[in-house]
């Protein structure tokens, strides 16, 4: 029998309409021995993105697998796409909440 933590997912919703923040996990159900992969993409107008922050989460091992990012220019608007990938391997059996990632933009 394998054991399994059910994974939720909260997100804040976008700070302000030029950002667009979106969060998903490849599967909702992890074994002990398996591994959730997180994405956080951020979108906005303009050269700059801000990065997320990433909260505690005890339930897990948490690692960064790196960033791609997009910039695009149209008409003079820059727009500008960055995707975040998080491994999360679970550290214990049970129900866990990924809490809600913060992306502040301009301060």
């Amino acid at each position: 029998m394998t054991r399994s933590l059910a994974v939720l997912l909260a997100l804040a919703g976008p700070a302000r309409a030029a950002l667009t923040v979106n969060a998903s996990a490849n599967k909702a159900t992890v074994a002990l021995n398996d591994q959730v992969i997180l994405t956080v993409s951020v979108a906005a107008d303009g050269a700059s993105l801000p990065e997320p922050e990433m909260p505690s989460m005890p339930r897990f091992n948490v690692h960064n697998a790196g960033k791609s990012q997009a910039m695009t220019m149209m008409n003079g608007r820059i727009s500008n796409t960055a995707d975040y990938t998080y491994i999360l391997v679970p550290r214990m059996v049970g129900n866990a909440i990924i809490p809600t990632i913060v992306v502040r933009a301009g301060g």
